[in-house]
């Protein structure tokens, strides 16, 4: 029988403080799993004189070692989670409660409910039956089709096959391959039953017929989202889904091969939480301003003697707000951590100075740390300030909270703008900010 731990994102659990951790030992099974979770997570899990540490960041989910079934749980609900997904991928057609299957918000519940919207996807997708296109393929066969290979016939008289060139309408293209496999890792990643089967059997409905051997890869699905035209378009939130489990499944020994067997699902929330605020910023900037998201500069480094012939760093900020006429006024990164229990590191304070001394911005020159907020935490309000000798090339940096709970289902932070100083809002954030750093610039001169 599976024993069960449930620990919160951002933390620690070590034999002294869960006992379901004493004197447990990795199996090498366990042991190549916490490898590749060190690869590709924020999970780091060692082994102790008396048992197991766990440390978790901003990877959530669920971990199976041994007969031991980890959870992480993000530190907000998980409609809103659920909600986050759906505004992310555009999964606005998606209903994510279905009416009559009942899923859980325990231990695996989000893995289930995205499970559930790729099933629903799946399905309306076999409805309206595979996508099919013309497949070009050359043959040796014995009657003529398309086009004939005169120079093979010469070169081999007497045969009675002909070599032919033709155009083969057909199915197995590569969206229906990655959907099809796609559907079959999902349902072995979630523990809904229903859900399980229902997408086992639209795994194996789309998947007749098809090529399933290549591997599932984020690459292999990227390839195919960009190249979708108005034929396949609907696709897209499916292979977004199936994109979401590959990018999160680890499996037993070789990772998503189609006879493995699946033993973590992890959501990366600082990618979600990123590609969320963009959304959110976007859609609530106010008249006159525009919000780039990852909007490269390549000038601010340039190399004065390069025999290797690197090209220039780039700085690129998570957003960058400007005016209509092009002028930046602000800029933004979204750091995924807990702000309410530690502060910015020495390396996103080098960082986040360096956005501000690279970019053209009125003073004072600002750039705002966007941090998460679940139920129950308080916007601390922290405003610092890079004061260099001299005091020439100052950068305000101020951390504001996300309220994403209010923000994933519409509440009363729907109108979210976190740069009201700089863009000239006028309310209360614009003469707060002022005061605070004119403060910093009086205990500084």
């Amino acid at each position: 029988m599976n024993a069960v731990l449930v620990l919160k994102e951002w933390s620690e659990a070590t034999p002294a403080t869960h006992s379901v951790l004493r004197k447990r030992v990795l199996s090498d099974g366990d042991q190549r799993l916490v490898d590749r979770l060190r690869q590709t997570s924020t999970i780091r899990i060692d082994e102790l004189r008396d048992g197991v540490r766990i440390v978790t960041e901003h990877h959530v989910g669920t971990i199976q070692l041994g007969s031991l079934r980890v959870t992480i749980a993000p530190k907000i609900k998980t409609r809103s989670l659920m909600e986050m997904v759906a505004r992310t991928l555009d999964l606005d057609s998606v209903r994510l409660f279905d009416p009559v299957v009942t899923v859980g918000t325990g231990d695996n519940g989000f893995v289930d409910l995205l499970g559930l919207a790729l099933a629903r996807e799946g399905s309306r997708i076999a409805q309206r039956g595979h996508v099919r296109g013309y497949v070009s393929r050359t043959e040796d066969i014995g009657t003529v089709r398309g086009r004939v290979d005169l120079g093979h016939w010469v070169r081999h008289p007497g045969r009675s096959t002909l070599r032919c060139t033709y155009d083969d309408l057909t199915a197995d293209l590569e969206a229906n391959r990655i959907l099809a496999a796609g559907l079959g890792l999902a349902s072995q990643a979630v523990s809904h039953m229903r859900v399980s089967a229902d997408l086992a059997r639209l795994g194996g409905l789309l998947g007749q017929d098809l090529d399933l051997s290549r591997q599932l890869t984020l690459s292999r699905i990227d390839e195919v989202v960009a190249s979708l035209d108005r034929r396949t378009s609907h696709y897209r939130v499916a292979l977004d889904l199936v994109r979401l489990f590959v990018a999160g499944t680890l499996v037993h020994d070789q990772p998503h091969a189609s006879s493995a067997k699946v033993t973590s699902f992890l959501l990366d929330m600082n990618m979600l939480f990123e590609r969320f605020v963009g959304r959110v910023l976007i859609a609530n900037a106010p008249r006159g301003l525009k919000v780039f998201p990852q909007k490269p500069l390549s000038g601010a480094y340039q190399y004065v003697a390069n025999r290797s012939g690197w090209p220039n760093p780039i700085v690129r900020p998570d957003f960058v707000v400007t005016r209509d006429n092009g002028a930046t006024v602000a800029l933004a990164d979204a750091k995924y951590k807990d702000r309410v229990r530690f502060p910015p590191s020495t390396a996103d304070l080098y960082q986040l100075t360096v956005y501000g001394l690279a970019f053209d911005l009125p003073e004072p020159r600002t750039v705002v740390i966007l941090y998460p907020l679940g139920e129950g935490d308080r916007d601390i309000g922290t405003v610092l300030q890079f004061v260099p000798d001299g005091g020439r090339g100052r950068v305000t940096i101020r951390q504001v909270g996300v309220p994403l709970d209010a923000l994933a289902t519409g509440g009363k932070s729907e109108h979210f703008w976190p740069f009201e100083a700089v863009t000239g809002a006028p309310n209360g954030f614009a003469r707060s900010l002022a005061a605070e750093v004119k403060t910093l610039d009086s205990r500084s001169a």
